[in-house]
Order: structure tokens, then C-alpha cells, then sequence
């Protein structure tokens, strides 16, 4: 129990380190680095979940059931929150590659590419 409790919280740690910017959706490395990050929260959480099912005397406890309450709000968050970035994401390069949007980009910015990194990895 030690262990997944241990990697709940090293997971969220991770997670809350990384602190997106405006520019945070056009900078690839740290787009994955962030959906990585609260994708191994969630994986965390969904241990800590089993680990405590497996302990129905735990789950009677008033500070066990507490974090409980406050990690999967947490979970909520993240998952709130990624599928908020999905859509920003899927939201620019319809903007950025629609028409009359497109022209523009090219005379601009020649090398601009679309975001396709974290929406791929969430179809998958």
C-alpha cells in the first residue's frame, strides 16, 4: 500500500510541476512531457483505487475516505483539463489550416505544422 500510495503522489508531484503557458500547445517536447505526466496519474490513481477496494476496512476510515474524495477530484481535474487541451488543440489547427487561414499561414510561417502529438496519443 506504501508503494501506490508513494507513486499517487510522486505522479501528482509530477503533474503539478509542470506549469503550462500560453505558448504551452505550439511546444511539442512539453505537451507530451505533460499528457506522459497525468496519464501516470491516472494510472497511479486507478492502483490506489484497487488497492483500497481490496480493503473494505480501509475505505470505513474518515481521513482514507477524505483522500479518496480529494485524489479522484484531482483525477477529475486532469481529465477535465485534458480533454479541455484536446480541444484547444483540435480548435488551432482548424483555425490554422482552414481556408482563408491557410494562405496566410503559409506566406507567414512556411514551416508551421499542425498539433497532431497529444490528440493521437489520446485516440489511441
Amino acid at each position: 500500500e506504501r508503494t501506490v500510495l508513494k507513486d499517487v503522489l510522486v505522479a501528482r508531484a509530477a503533474v503539478l510541476a509542470i506549469q503550462p503557458a500560453d505558448d504551452f500547445i505550439v511546444r511539442p517536447d512539453e505537451f507530451k512531457r505533460y499528457a506522459d505526466a497525468q496519464e501516470a496519474l491516472s494510472k497511479a490513481l486507478e492502483r490506489l483505487y484497487a488497492t483500497v477496494e481490496r480493503y473494505p476496512e480501509l475505505a470505513a476510515d474518515r481521513v482514507v475516505r477524505a483522500r479518496l474524495s480529494e485524489l479522484r477530484r484531482i483525477d477529475d481535474r486532469a481529465l477535465l483539463a485534458r480533454s479541455d487541451l484536446i480541444a484547444v488543440v483540435r480548435a488551432h489547427n482548424k483555425e490554422l489550416w482552414g481556408f482563408p487561414d491557410r494562405m496566410m499561414t503559409a506566406l507567414l510561417y512556411p514551416d508551421a505544422q499542425p498539433l497532431t502529438a497529444f490528440v493521437r496519443s489520446q485516440a489511441d
